[in-house]
C-alpha cells in the first residue's frame, strides 16, 4: 500500500513539472507599434497600452510610451485586444495577432470636450438713488469683500479715482478725482459723515486725519455738481467715510 501511494505522489509531481516547464518554455514575441497624434502626427508620449485575451475582460499584459511614442509588449503567441488610452485623446481599441508583431503607427485621436452651460451674471453699481451724475457709493457689503487694509485700497474700486500712497496705511492720503493734483488731496473735500474732517479743510485736508479702515462701513464719492453743495474749494470732489455704528452688545 505504500509503495502505491509512493508511485501515485511521484507521478502527480512529475506531471506538474512538466506542466510548469511546458509554460515557461513557451516562446514570447514582442509587439510593436508607435503611437502618435492623427491632427499633428507627433507622438505621444505615456499613452497607456495594455493587452487582452478575445475571452478576458482584465489585461494581461500593460506599458506605456516613451518618449517617442513607442511601446513594446512581450506576449505569448496568440490573438488579443489591444487597447490605447491617454487622456484627452479617444481611446483605441483594435484586434491583433503575434503572426504580426510590427503594428506600425497608431494614431489618437483628440477628444472634443463639451462644456456645461455657464451663466455669468452682476448687479448694479452700488449707486446711492439720490445721487447725481457719476456719484458712486461703495456700499458695506462691498467693503466687506474687499476686507481693505487701508481706505486707499477701497477708493482705488471708484472710476476716476487714483491714490498714491503716502506712509503706508493711508494716513495722509493723497487723492486725485479726475486728474487733480493729488498731493495731500488738495481741493478735495474729506469728510466723515458729512462732516469735515479736517481743522483746516480748505487748505490741505489729507495733511491731517484719515480714518482707519476697520471703522469705514461705506463710502460717498462726490464728483458732480452735488459736490457744490459742500462749500468752496472743492473743484474736483468730496469723499465722505461713513463709520459704522456701534455694536448693540459690548464686545
Amino acid at each position: 500500500m505504500y509503495q502505491l501511494y509512493k508511485h501515485f505522489f511521484r507521478t502527480v509531481c512529475f506531471c506538474w513539472l512538466g506542466l510548469i516547464g511546458s509554460l515557461a518554455a513557451q516562446p514570447t514575441i514582442a509587439l510593436t507599434g508607435q503611437v502618435l497624434d492623427l491632427d499633428q502626427g507627433d507622438p505621444l508620449a505615456g499613452a497607456l497600452v495594455s493587452l487582452t485575451g478575445e475571452d478576458d475582460e482584465a489585461p494581461s499584459l500593460v506599458t506605456l510610451t516613451n518618449d517617442e511614442g513607442m511601446f513594446r509588449l512581450q506576449a505569448p503567441a496568440g490573438a488579443y485586444v489591444m487597447h490605447i488610452s491617454l487622456l484627452g485623446y479617444d481611446p483605441l481599441t483594435q484586434p491583433v495577432e503575434t503572426v504580426a508583431p510590427q503594428l506600425g503607427i497608431l494614431y489618437l485621436a483628440r477628444s472634443s470636450t463639451t462644456l456645461e452651460e455657464i451663466v455669468v451674471s452682476a448687479t448694479a453699481p452700488p449707486y446711492n438713488p439720490a445721487f447725481k451724475g457719476s456719484n458712486f457709493r461703495i456700499d458695506p457689503v462691498a467693503i466687506a469683500q474687499l476686507n481693505p487694509l487701508s481706505t486707499e485700497e477701497v477708493l482705488r474700486m471708484v472710476p476716476g479715482v487714483n491714490i498714491v500712497g503716502d506712509m503706508g496705511l493711508s494716513n495722509r492720503p493723497n487723492i486725485s478725482i479726475r486728474g487733480s493734483w493729488g498731493r495731500r488731496s488738495k481741493k478735495i473735500l474729506l469728510l466723515e459723515d458729512g462732516s469735515p474732517a479736517a481743522p483746516a479743510p480748505y487748505v490741505a485736508p489729507g495733511a491731517y486725519y484719515n480714518p482707519v479702515s476697520d471703522r469705514i462701513t461705506a463710502i460717498e464719492v462726490y464728483k458732480g455738481a452735488d459736490m457744490l453743495r459742500f462749500g468752496p474749494n472743492n473743484m474736483y470732489g468730496a469723499v465722505n467715510y461713513i463709520t459704522a455704528l456701534p455694536p448693540p452688545q459690548p464686545s
